[in-house]
């Protein structure tokens, strides 16, 4: 190696190496063979090569020189590495890339040149340039999606070749939650029941979340949970106090006030008998809830409570229950009464003194029955609607008609009934109009038909011209009439005391209905009624 040469390529410093193998190879090559120099000092042969340039580097075929002493002579070398052993500042062969930008990071395919210890400008001793035309851009960078904008992407790299990595991407990874700006590594953990901090614990600075915990006081205390406050700084106990009780003597806070048998409450007798339930007059089932307490500031409890009914056929006692001060206090608990009214006294019964209350109610369970009327292929109204029914203790009847309803209060009450409702229906003229009807009886039962269909029609029947020539007892009736959903046509004799109506016509040819009538011999006042299927009606009088 040429003195005083500077390598500056890892390539070079390789060959460095290679050379110093190559020396060590080269003196075990030395013979054992004495010899005599120029000068007449005795030597060893060795194996070498010709260093035509004097850089330490030889080149071509090895030749054989007696050596004395350690040292080569100046133009010899131990190894043949020198690819240009004309001139001393090349030596070796070396792998380079064009750097087209100068930025010290070379592209595209290898180039071998013999170098010294420095490679020219305009090459690379390296291929990591990912654009050789820009030198601002050289090395490829490594980004992350950081799809919340928070500074920190998620953990899948993506490589740019870029001097900076686009919007929406960033060089920290470690993000757990990419779509919340508010979770990231350097985040502060919120008692929220998320992993804020990536760190791979949820809430892990509230270390009482989710532990037992207790609420109230008393006879109210109950279990709860640790879970985080709203503003996710801190934990708070949650859970439902159990209901306080009137305080009574038996050394327990019953109130939940934090005081135990307080105001002398263990020297007091006087006692207050509560009925509840039932608080309504009329019930829909014959299980009726009840709902008794006896209370006292001593908190003695009643021998007995019992109810009777009076409005039975034979009145009786029914014991609730014995060693109480309550009945359905805290639980469901019912008695079973028949349909009709009923005249219930309860009573509790202590040391012999009797506390009561009554009250009248009435049950009611069973639903309305419906007459359905009888659905044709197509109905008509003009506003009218009849609905038939069983029901004793009937309180109204709803009609839905449209999207609209009405409700009528004063239909009877009782057996096979017939309520006729009557509503405007003008702004439906000629329209199919949807029904239904909904009865209710005084103790909330409610039975309800299906939709039906009815045509609307609100123009009566009109009556063009009446003939009625006379031959003898017989009348020749002919009468001109117009109607779209004609029924039909009947008459009344008024000359009749027990006159009724009769059929004319229930058909009309091209508009006419002829009839043949025989009256008896004398005057007659006749009334012509024409009838259409929704209830329209016209009279006319002969």
């Amino acid at each position: 190696m040429k003195k005083g040469a500077i390598l500056l390529s890892g390539i070079i410093g390789i060959f460095i190496i290679i050379s110093m193998i190559s020396f060590v190879c080269a003196r075990v090559t030395a013979t054992s063979s004495n010899c005599t120099d120029s000068n007449n000092d005795t030597g060893n042969y060795v194996k070498v090569y010709v260093d035509n340039d004097y850089d330490s580097y030889g080149f071509g075929s090895q030749v054989d020189i007696c050596l004395v002493g350690n040292n080569l002579p100046l133009g010899f070398s131990y190894n043949n590495l020198d690819c240009n052993d004309n001139d001393p500042d090349t030596w070796h062969n070396t792998t380079v890339y064009l750097d087209n930008d100068h930025d010290s990071y070379g592209a595209g395919n290898a180039t071998t040149m013999c170098l010294g210890p420095t490679i020219p400008y305009g090459y690379s001793n390296n291929s990591l340039d990912c654009n050789d035309n820009d030198s601002t851009i050289s090395l490829l960078i490594t980004g992350y999606l950081d799809r919340d904008i928070d500074g920190y992407g998620d953990n899948n790299p993506v490589l740019f070749c870029a001097k900076f990595l686009p919007f929406g991407y960033v060089n920290i990874s470690g993000d757990c939650n990419d779509v919340n700006p508010f979770v990231h590594p350097s985040a502060i953990d919120s008692c929220n029941y998320i992993d804020d901090n990536c760190d791979g614990k949820i809430d892990d600075n509230f270390s009482d979340e989710g532990k037992v915990c207790y609420v109230g006081v008393g006879e109210c205390r109950n279990s709860g949970i640790m879970v985080c406050n709203k503003d996710g700084n801190g934990t708070f106990c949650k859970g439902t106090p159990k209901s306080p009780s009137t305080e009574i003597c038996d050394s327990k806070d019953n109130d939940c006030d934090g005081m135990i048998d307080e105001n002398n409450i263990c020297n007091d007798s006087n006692y207050s008998f509560i009925l509840n339930l039932p608080n309504q007059a009329t019930y829909n089932k014959n299980n009726v809830i009840v709902n008794l307490s006896l209370s006292s500031l001593s908190g003695k409890k009643a021998d007995k409570i019992s109810y009777i009914d009076y409005s039975a056929k034979k009145p009786r006692e029914t014991v609730l229950c014995k060693a109480c001060n309550q009945y359905g206090a805290y639980s469901l608990k019912t008695i079973n009464l028949q349909d009709g009214e009923h005249n219930l006294f309860f009573k509790a019964v202590v040391n012999g003194t009797i506390y009561n209350d009554s009250i009248d109610i009435f049950v009611d369970s069973k639903v309305p029955r419906l007459y359905l009327p009888k659905i044709r292929t197509k109905d008509y109204t003009n506003g009218s609607f009849f609905i038939s029914y069983d029901e004793t203790n009937l309180k109204s009847i709803t009609l839905f008609y449209g999207n609209e309803n009405f409700t009528e209060y004063n239909c009877s009450s009782g057996k096979g009934k017939t309520c006729n409702l009557w509503v405007d229906l003008s702004n439906h003229s000629g329209e199919d109009i949807k029904f239904s009807y909904m009865v209710q009886d005084i103790s909330g039962n409610t039975v309800s038909t299906n939709n039906m269909t009815a045509e609307v029609d609100i123009t009566p029947p009109v009556i063009n011209d009446i003939t009625y020539p006379i031959v003898g007892n017989y009348v020749f009736l002919k009468i001109n009439l117009t109607d779209k959903n004609f029924k039909d046509v009947s008459f009344f004799d008024n000359s009749y005391s027990k006159a009724k109506w009769k059929f004319l016509c229930s058909a009309l040819n091209d508009n006419i209905c002829e009839k043949d009538m025989r009256l008896s011999p004398g005057e007659h006042n006749i009334t012509i009624r024409a009838l259409d299927r929704a209830g329209n009606s016209v009279y006319q009088y002969i």
